[in-house]
């Protein structure tokens, strides 16, 4: 490879130490010059910091003009793609990132711990899988930064709150005197919070962060387009939800080795813990079971039906209405699940209720069904919305033969259900 061109660095960021291999692993580079690589690692943010900036120690190991810089979407390496990329500006180097399953497949068997020079590899078969890191990316990197500074700054609040409650209850019943706040605890709690100017001072860097993050959340432009059709959407719900996804092109839909094609939608459904498993029932923590989702994506998804069921004459709202009604069509009563079986269903009796058996089917069991259902409709309909964005923001590449078997699947919102 000429100076020209500059060279092809491979980054595999730094693995936080997990119970199941008990070890952390440092950043690890390599970099491919002239047809030689050559590794080195990082061991934590300073020395990756020193490393962008070319101020450590050996300074050769920094960027330079035309290098181009490879890393896989999404994790904890969004700070340093981030960093990369605001130098790559002043350097003219550029990164370049790539959805995990295509790294995956193109890995096989061999060991992560040679992402970095898998990397490069990959890049070398197939640039048109990477992506590049430029404005808009570091616009949704730095929204993410706000959330969980907000997140932080929500929990102090709560952790205060709780605390001046726990005071307030112990002050209250070892009075000597014996004399008791008029209106109750719930008064006197209120009174105290307000007056209380750590508290205050907590609730206002909140609402400071809040802003921060809605600010910034406004120049994404997949919010801006929620928020245009789905009510309740708010800053709370998308910083949660959009920060835990990342970037939609980590969920693309791929060629497996046995020739079957796993669609970006299913992925993304997978990730978020909505649709169903492989027998057929909605996700949820089972004994003996990994549930291998987001947390905070479930969280927020929560939350958002929620918002569907408090505004039925919205149009997720009425979604989320028609499914209740379906399901009370299916199970006009309650079910008992202990007497019934496969092919019969027997409802839940008196006599059910005395031996204490479990009733399924009841108006609680709808609802919470039917909200996990427009949810799901709703992730299946971000993804299509997210994707298609993401392609018409995206230069034009080279075209590629469609896969065997791969059509497009994706109807429109109102044909989804």
């Amino acid at each position: 490879m000429s100076e020209k061109q500059g060279r092809i660095i491979g980054i595999r960021h730094r693995i936080k130490r997990t119970k199941k291999e008990g070890v952390a692993r440092p950043t690890q580079i390599a970099v491919w010059e002239a047809g030689e690589i050559t590794t080195f690692k990082l061991e934590d943010e300073t020395a990756e910091l020193e490393w962008v900036k070319g101020t450590g120690q050996n300074k050769s190991e920094g960027l330079r003009p035309n290098d181009t810089v490879l890393m896989v979407l999404g994790g904890s390496g969004d700070y340093l793609a981030f960093a990369i990329s605001r130098q790559g500006e002043k350097t003219k180097a550029r990164i370049l990132r790539v959805a995990p399953p295509n790294l995956k497949e193109f890995r096989g068997h061999d060991d992560k711990e040679d992402d970095a020079q898998v990397l490069i590899n990959l890049y070398q078969q197939d640039p048109t899988l990477f992506r590049p890191v430029g404005h808009k990316e570091r616009d949704f990197i730095r929204a993410a930064v706000l959330y969980r500074s907000l997140s932080d700054a929500m929990k102090a609040r709560i952790a205060c709150e709780q605390r001046i409650f726990q005071q307030l209850v112990g002050e209250i019943f070892c009075q000597e005197n014996g004399l008791f706040p008029e209106g109750g605890i719930e008064r006197a709690f209120k009174e105290t919070k307000a007056n209380d100017q750590i508290f205050q001072n907590l609730v206002t860097e909140e609402k400071r962060r809040e802003k921060a993050l809605e600010k910034a959340l406004g120049n994404i432009p997949i919010y801006d387009k929620i928020r245009e059709q789905v009510d309740g959407f708010g800053p709370r719900i998308a910083g949660r939800l959009l920060v835990a996804i990342g970037d939609i092109n980590r969920f693309p839909t791929t060629t497996r080795r046995d020739g079957g094609i796993t669609h970006g939608k299913a992925k993304l459904k997978a990730y978020t813990g909505v649709g169903l498993t492989k027998d057929g029932k909605f996700r949820r923590r089972r004994g003996g079971e990994v549930a291998n989702w987001s947390n905070e994506c479930r969280q927020a998804l929560f939350l958002l039906a929620d918002q569907f069921n408090r505004r039925p004459d919205t149009e997720w709202g009425k979604k989320l209405l028609e499914f209740k009604s379906k399901l009370k069509e299916k199970h006009p009563v309650p079910i008992c699940k202990n007497c019934s079986h496969d092919d019969q269903e027997v409802p839940f009796s008196k006599e059910c209720k005395k031996a204490k058996h479990k009733m399924s089917w009841n108006d609680g069991h709808i609802l919470t069904t039917a909200k996990w259902k427009t949810v799901t409709k709703f992730i299946e309909w971000l993804w299509r919305e997210w994707t298609r964005l993401e392609n018409s923001e995206q230069p034009a590449l080279p075209k590629r033969s469609r896969v065997r078997g791969e059509k497009d699947d994706t109807p429109e919102l109102r044909e989804s259900i």
